[in-house]
């Protein structure tokens, strides 16, 4: 039986905040599906990636 996690995409210009923020929503059974570092990497990766 699998549980559905829901999916977010991680988007801020700092690096280390990016991954602390993805460690912490993993850590709170989200699927982190990508991360983005500026708003027009975000757009690419949602419109690819189309998390929740």
């Amino acid at each position: 039986m699998s549980v559905y996690k829901e999916t977010v995409l991680v988007v801020d210009d700092s690096k280390f905040l990016n991954d602390h923020i993805k460690r912490i929503l993993e850590n709170s059974d989200y699927q982190v599906v990508g991360q983005a570092l500026d708003g027009e990497e975000a757009v690419k990766k949602y419109q690819d990636l189309l998390p929740d």
